[in-house]
């Protein structure tokens, strides 16, 4: 598969570029950003924390948690309430499945629009 186009004058050349997302019933439910902002989670055990890594506000990032929820119909990350050490988020087994799926998926999707 060509990767590069040039076009018609010849000065420059077109690069073709995708990328990969989960949709279901036509909803965008999981993509990159998605799966970064899951991994952070899991690394970070936090919400917030991960939230202000990816630089966008805890409450995006726990409506993006939850829209996606919503759409699947699984629990992705379970959240425990503080005490004395705080409270954590923890990322479900069906998020990690998700989750390698997804980059299974997309290091292959990447690996053959590489191919020439």
């Amino acid at each position: 598969m060509q990767n590069e186009i040039t076009p018609y004058d010849g000065s420059q050349k077109l690069q073709v570029c995708a990328k990969v997302w989960f949709e279901l019933d036509g909803r965008r439910v999981f993509g990159e950003g998605r799966a970064k902002l899951l991994r952070l989670v899991q690394e970070t055990k936090s919400i917030n924390l991960a939230a202000k890594k990816k630089g966008i506000s805890f409450r995006r990032a726990w409506g993006i948690i939850k829209e996606m929820e919503e759409i699947l119909g699984v629990t992705l990350v379970e959240k425990r309430r503080g005490g004395v050490g705080g409270g954590m988020a923890i990322v479900t087994p069906k998020a990690l499945e998700l989750i390698e799926s997804y980059e299974k998926i997309n290091t292959e999707f990447k690996r053959s629009m590489q191919k020439k």
